[in-house]
């Protein structure tokens, strides 16, 4: 697949795209391509012809949040060509998964205004007539925000944590994947920031939204198998297995559609429930990262094969631990050092929320002692 052919299907899905109305469209393509119409070879008219099939069908199924059969073919066989960039397949992956969630939710992009809570009304949740100014929060040296009141009693916090309720479908789907994963003898291990959950809250973290894995690259194979991919539409099974060019693979449950929100509502579940499995391979006595661009992404993501294996098992809720609503998740052996790499050496003491989270907006980072949490 040429380059010329790959600038042909972004500017075909671009023009689709306003067609659509759609109002948006991704912006990670590199500089140097040039979004001008530029002629195909004969080689890149199928390709040109999946696209518009796979466009046609976001059209036909307006409330499809998972991919196609051919929108999993298109994208691998973009990122499978060997002369082009691996960020173009990515670009043309994220257009539609653009594409798939305007169709299905209205994304609530309001800037949450952080200092707004340094002198907060405690009427405003309140039935009783008096009014009483709480800090909520307070400023930072680094520009960032510290919580100062218990999390429970916190009206911020009541808009960034993601209901029970969708906890509890995110930490079934979950099971369902560990379930498949070990049905097909794929051994995987929790990372970033569900790693950090089990350590620290030994939960789903309250204001996360997904779910991440890894798993060896060469047990992708078995993977594919076992989900039936590239297939989506399996009657054995709700399971939807998508190819991501930058790392890996998505899973999303066809029985299980994003949440529908109210205007007002902030949380970062914009983009349904998913859980992400990220592909690793052994380099230079390291476990990295197999795909050069998430290695990028993600400098820091890297184990020490002693601090990974063997995998340990920890008891894993979607709220604060609970016996009947607990998992057996698979970890590292010493995930410590590597959290303490990965998120600073007070990840333990203090939980940060940044500025962007999945489509979620806060006009600071906020700091939330470990001291706070009171239950959730």
């Amino acid at each position: 697949m040429s380059s010329a052919g790959i600038r042909c299907i972004y500017n075909l899905a671009r023009r689709r795209a306003a067609a659509m109305s759609a109002p948006h469209y991704p912006q990670s393509l590199p500089q140097s391509v040039e979004l001008t119409p530029v002629d195909a070879n004969q080689s890149d008219t199928n390709l040109k012809y999946l696209l518009e099939q796979v466009l046609q069908k976001l059209r036909d199924e307006p409330n499809r949040w998972f991919p196609s059969t051919l929108e999993n073919e298109l994208v691998e066989m973009l990122d499978k060509s060997v002369t082009v960039e691996r960020a173009y397949a990515q670009s043309v992956y994220a257009f539609l998964v653009k594409q798939r969630l305007r169709m299905t939710s209205e994304e609530n992009s309001k800037v949450i205004d952080v200092p707004s809570y340094c002198c907060y009304s405690s009427s405003s949740y309140s039935s009783s007539s008096t009014s009483t100014l709480v800090n909520e929060v307070v400023p930072r040296s680094d520009g960032g925000y510290d919580l100062c009141c218990p999390v429970s009693s916190s009206h911020l916090m009541r808009r960034l944590v993601v209901p029970t309720v969708m906890r509890a479908a995110l930490h079934q789907l979950m099971r369902d994947v560990l379930y498949c994963l070990e049905r097909a003898g794929i051994s995987c291990w929790a990372i970033s920031g569900t790693l950090l959950g089990a350590v620290r809250h030994n939960s789903i973290i309250p204001w996360d939204d997904d779910v991440d894995f890894a798993i060896a690259a060469s047990d992708e194979g078995k993977l594919r198998e076992a989900f039936g991919y590239p297939h989506t539409n399996s009657k054995n099974s709700d399971l939807v297995l998508e190819y991501v060019p930058l790392f890996g693979y998505k899973v999303y449950s066809s029985a299980l559609p994003p949440p529908s929100w109210d205007a007002g509502n902030n949380s970062c579940m914009h983009f349904g429930y998913f859980l992400d499995i990220f592909l690793m391979e052994e380099q230079q006595e390291r476990l990295v990262f197999a795909r050069d661009e998430a290695r990028r992404t993600w400098p820091n993501e890297w184990w020490y094969r002693e601090e990974l294996f063997p995998l340990n098992s920890v008891r894993f809720s979607y709220t604060s631990p609970s016996e009947d609503s607990e998992l057996m998740l698979p970890v590292a052996h010493s995930p410590h050092s590597h959290l303490r790499r990965l998120y600073g050496e007070t990840c333990m003491e203090e939980a940060v929320i940044p500025c962007e989270l999945h489509g979620r907006l806060l006009s600071h980072p906020l700091h939330i002692p470990m001291s706070l949490f009171d239950g959730l």
